[in-house]
């Protein structure tokens, strides 16, 4: 398998002067503070900011040589003998007869013509950087907006907190980003008000939103409130209710999401993976039948198969945004009810396999207790190639470090850094652990390899030794 090298570049309207600029930007990303780099920003190609800057200092120039002639200002002879041959001033009045006074006038008026126009382009310029509620300022958001919509097209595709932690990630990256959600949800509030609206649960849709959201600590404890009580309200948390409400003010769910979206000012998309209600039903080893997904959940047998009961079709937006990528993530997320779910929607798959994206499945971190109880590595990524036919995936990301500080409980329930599976795509092993929760990702060291997937080739690194904390790629 060959990776996409650092020739790859993430848009066909790029040109290799605006790619530079972008690993310049890609590099800063991953230092503490972006801000201490606005200068590097600022003085960037193709911000469109500072042509304008320097017209409208030019345009003051004039005006100020044109207002110097009118008024007649002493500046000193030599000051005044550099300025007439400046504007050629000696030329004119010599050849023409015109009077200082009148070409005074005319440098002024040209100077303020000039000086609006700048003015005007200038403002358009900044005021197309959409507001913020970011402290980080202005020109981080220069980088935003300008810098990351250079990046890859990158289509996520599963639920749950695991690709919330993924998009929590890359939305630092690029905000050519499109989330997949599954919407097989029929519990809590997800499922009440799919039931009394009859639309997709918005539950994960909400979560992503949040990761995806500018200001994201702020926004998360908003859409994450729940009415308690004891009346209708009781257990619904204000962003399922958000969305609801917009889907109604707008007329269908996807233009309620996308309102919502605006709403949050999120950097990139989110789409349902079908806007038709969804019944999901597995059979388990001893053959019994099991419907629905918070009944699946709470499964203590292991899964034998799993299928979709009604008659549904993927969602087209979200097909068109599999079709047009550059890289498909698969997970991490849930392995039945949050990935298997997506890939098991009509049209998705097929979406897929025709795409010559990158593909990219993140392995979960643990095991899911009822789901995937006692699953190994190779037991997770069989799974992907069972339900991801006809495509396969080109690269398996993994987790190689288990922290020795850990209880025995979390500890026993991540996944070993250890594989014999005979798949064709390569497996790459880092350590991906969030420290403040090892059970879950690090959104930021995710985000990174994810990243370097992209940009750098690593076809060369051929030893199958796992070293904890080395990355490493088994094949």
């Amino acid at each position: 398998m060959v990776l996409l090298d650092t020739n790859y570049l993430p848009s066909s309207e790029c040109n290799k002067h605006e790619m530079a600029s972008f690993y310049r930007i890609f590099t800063m990303n991953n230092r503490s503070n972006r801000v201490v780099n606005a200068l590097t920003i600022l003085i960037s190609p193709g911000i469109g900011i500072k042509r304008w800057i320097l017209l409208s200092a030019i345009a003051l120039g004039l005006i100020f040589l044109g207002a110097g002639f009118l008024a007649e200002i002493a500046l000193g002879n030599n000051l005044i003998h550099y300025a007439r041959l400046l504007t050629l001033g000696y030329v004119f009045d010599s050849a023409t007869g015109t009077l200082p006074l009148l070409r005074g006038g005319l440098f002024l008026i040209f100077g303020a013509l000039v000086f609006s126009i700048a003015a005007v382009k200038l403002y358009a310029a900044i005021t197309r950087f959409k507001p913020t509620t970011s402290p980080i300022g202005f020109l981080d958001e220069v980088y935003i907006q300008r810098y990351l919509i250079l990046g890859p097209k990158i289509v996520a595709i599963g639920g749950g907190t695991g690709l919330s932690n993924l998009l929590r990630g890359l939305k630092n990256y690029t905000t050519n980003l499109t989330a997949v959600v599954s919407v097989g949800d029929d519990g809590g509030s997800s499922g009440r008000l799919r039931d009394e609206l009859n639309i997709p649960p918005p539950g994960d849709i909400r979560n992503c939103m949040i990761a995806l959201a500018d200001s994201e600590i702020i926004m998360q404890s908003l859409m994450d409130y729940r009415f308690p009580g004891t009346g209708d309200l009781r257990g619904h948390s204000f962003g399922n209710l958000l969305i609801a409400a917009m889907a109604d003010l707008s007329g269908s769910f996807e233009k309620g999401i996308q309102q919502a979206g605006q709403f949050l000012a999120i950097r990139g998309r989110v789409l349902p993976a079908s806007l038709e209600r969804v019944t999901l039903a597995v059979e388990t080893v001893s053959t019994r039948k099991v419907i629905g997904e918070s009944k699946i959940g709470e499964l203590r047998e292991p899964i034998k198969r799993m299928y979709i009961l009604n008659k549904v079709k993927a969602f087209q937006e979200s097909i068109d945004a599999i079709s047009d990528a550059d890289l498909i993530i698969i997970g991490p997320g849930s392995l039945f009810t949050s990935i298997v779910a997506s890939l098991l929607i009509p049209g998705i798959n097929e979406a897929i396999s025709k795409s010559s994206a990158l593909k990219l499945y993140v392995s979960n971190l643990a095991m899911q207790p009822g789901e995937t109880t006692s699953f190994s590595l190779d037991d997770h990524i069989q799974i992907i190639y069972d339900y991801m036919k006809p495509a396969v995936p080109d690269l398996v990301l993994a987790n190689n470090h288990i922290p020795d500080n850990l209880d025995p409980a979390t500890a026993n329930l991540l996944i070993k850094p250890f594989t014999e599976h005979k798949g064709t795509a390569p497996i790459l092993f880092e350590s991906l652990l969030n420290t403040d929760d090892p059970l879950y990702h690090d959104p930021r060291k995710l985000a990174q390899i994810t990243m370097e997937s992209i940009y750098e080739s690593r076809r060369d690194a051929k030893s199958p030794v796992l070293q904890y904390g080395q990355p490493e790629i088994y094949q």
